[in-house]
C-alpha cells in the first residue's frame, strides 16, 4: 500500500484505541463476544455456523458510530431538535432493593441506590466491580437487574453505555 494510505490507517487505528481507551476510563464498554454468520444450503436449511471475529476495521466503524450517535445525541437535545433518543436507565426501579441488598453482601462500602440511580455513581462502580476481582463475580447478577433499553422523545441518560444522551443517528 502506498505511504499515504498506511499513514491514514494508522492514524485511524490510533483513534480508535484512543477512543477505547477514553471510553473504558470514563465510560461503560461492554464486550459482546463474537459474532456469528449462518450458512444456508439451497433448501434454505442451515449448513454451518461461522464465527466472525472482529478486525481492526470492524473496531474503528464501531467506535466511529459510537462517537457520533453521542454526539448528534447532545447536538439535537441542546438545539432542541425532535429526534427518538435510546435510553437506558440503568437498575430497574422494582429492583433497586434487590441490588442494594447483593451490594451489601458481597460489596465493602457498597454504593447506595442513589449512587446507583446517577450515571457518574453507575458508571463508578462498574468500573470498581471489575477492577475488583473480588466482587467482579457478581456482574453477571447485577446486569439481570438491568432495565431495558428504551426508545424515547426526550434525552436521557444511557448507563449500560454510561452516556449522559444517546440515539441512533448512523445506522
Amino acid at each position: 500500500l502506498p505511504a499515504d494510505v498506511l499513514a491514514s490507517m494508522n492514524a485511524l487505528n490510533d483513534v480508535t484505541s484512543r477512543r477505547r481507551d477514553y471510553r473504558q476510563s470514563k465510560q461503560i464498554v461492554s464486550d459482546h463476544g463474537p459474532d456469528y454468520r449462518l450458512r444456508l444450503n439451497d433448501a434454505a436449511k442451515v449448513e454451518s455456523v461461522l464465527k466472525v471475529e472482529k478486525t481492526v476495521a470492524h473496531r474503528v466503524v464501531e467506535e466511529c458510530m459510537l462517537v457520533t450517535n453521542s454526539a448528534m445525541a447532545n447536538y439535537f437535545n441542546e438545539h432542541d431538535i425532535a429526534a427518538i433518543f435510546v435510553n437506558h436507565a440503568g437498575i430497574k426501579p422494582e429492583r433497586l432493593n434487590d441490588a442494594e441488598a447483593l451490594l451489601k453482601r458481597h460489596v465493602p462500602e457498597p454504593p447506595n441506590q442513589a449512587a446507583l440511580q446517577s450515571l457518574e455513581g453507575f458508571v463508578s462502580f462498574v468500573h470498581r466491580m471489575r477492577s475488583e476481582p473480588t466482587i467482579a463475580a457478581i456482574e453477571p447478577v447485577f446486569t439481570r437487574m438491568y432495565a431495558r433499553t428504551q426508545l424515547g422523545r426526550q434525552a436521557a441518560s444511557h448507563f449500560g453505555l454510561g452516556n449522559p444522551n444517546y440515539l441512533t443517528f448512523t445506522s
